[in-house]
Parts: C-alpha cells; structure tokens; sequence
C-alpha cells in the first residue's frame, strides 16, 4: 500500500470539507494494510486517526485509538524505541485534549524516559516535549512548573537556531509568565516574539 498516496487522499478529504470521507478512507486503509500484513501503514494511520478524534472531540474514539494504536506497536515489538515514543506522544496529547490530565502526563513521562535514553538532550524533539508537557502543566494551574519546562525548551531551540520555534516558546512563557503575575516579563518575552516572528515573516495565532 502507498501512504504517501493515502494520506494525499485524506488531506484532499479535510480540505474539500470532507472530514467523514477523510475518516472512512483512513479506516478502511487499517483494515486492507492489516490484512495485507503492512504493519507499518497500520500504525501510521493510527497515529492520523488518534489525532482526527483528539481534533473533533470523539473521546470514545481516542481512547479506543489510542489502545489499538499502542497495541499494534508493542506487537511490531517496537516497544522502547522512537516510533514507539511517537505514539505514546500521540495519546499523551490528545488524552490532554480530552481533559484527562493525569493519564495524559504518564504518558508524557513515558515517552521524556525514552527521549532521554535515546537522544542527545538538545535533540529538537526534546524541545517539542517540554512544550507540550508545559501545556499540560498549564491546564493543572501550574505555571511554575510550566515556565520551567519552557526555559528548558528555549534553550535547545536557540541552541540549534530554529527561529519559528523560539518564537513559539517566546510567546507560550508570555502567557505563563502572566498567569504568574510576572508582566515585566511577560512584555519582555511577547516582545521578543513579535521580533522573531516579524523577522521570519510568520503570521499565526501565536
């Protein structure tokens, strides 16, 4: 089966205002790579999946996802591994979407265990991490620990020069730094942002 072709499909899908098409495709492209034995291409449409359910709010359905998705990893014996990771990531994220923040930062923990046996600590994806698990930090009310996570973000990111993304951290330790109390900061780190992005170009909700 081609992926590449399915997931060009599946994009079409969203952005003709098709998203049941979208869905039916990608579970029906479970079922024949399942069958076909392409176990790959099952894992990687879970991963869409989990996060088409996390975008339309279908709980129930990421829940499921998520447990077959974590399933067909531990059966590809891909269990301590970066796709693994991925996965793991994929349900932390959309678990918090669902508001089960407790699950959700096990999951989290689960995937930073295997982030720091497996990759150098200013591996960009490392970065991407603490962002999220910031987030989370956020909807639990703790700004402190959030802040933390996104200075340990902002040091890896300006570390490998990854503009877009400094820009992004700027702007989260804005918001979290006000949630703190601390607005001197806070305009500091907005300001910051709004340089980093004016010189990249970049309009966006951030």
């Amino acid at each position: 089966m081609d992926i590449q072709s399915i997931l060009k499909q599946v994009d079409a899908f969203f952005e003709t205002g098709r998203p049941g098409d979208a869905e039916k495709l990608m579970l029906q492209s479970v079922e024949q790579a399942g069958q076909e034995g392409e176990d790959g291409v099952v894992l990687q449409l879970l991963n869409e999946l989990i996060g088409y359910y996390r975008e339309t709010s279908q709980k129930e359905r990421v829940y499921q996802t998520v447990a077959q998705a974590l399933e067909q990893a531990l059966r590809m014996g891909l269990e301590g591994t970066i796709p693994y990771a991925t996965t793991l990531l994929n349900a932390a994220t959309a678990y918090r979407a669902c508001g089960r923040l407790e699950e959700a930062m096990e999951y989290y923990n689960q995937v930073q265990e295997l982030y720091h046996r497996l990759l150098k600590p200013d591996d960009m994806l490392m970065a991407g991490l603490k962002n999220n698990i910031s987030l989370l930090f956020q909807e639990m009310g703790n700004y402190g620990q959030a802040k933390e996570r996104l200075l340990e973000a902002l040091a890896i990111v300006e570390k490998n020069g990854a503009a877009y993304e400094t820009g992004v951290t700027y702007a989260n330790l804005a918001g979290t730094c006000m949630q703190l109390g601390e607005n001197r900061e806070a305009y500091d780190y907005a300001m910051k942002s709004l340089e980093v992005f004016g010189a990249e170009h970049v309009e966006d909700s951030h």
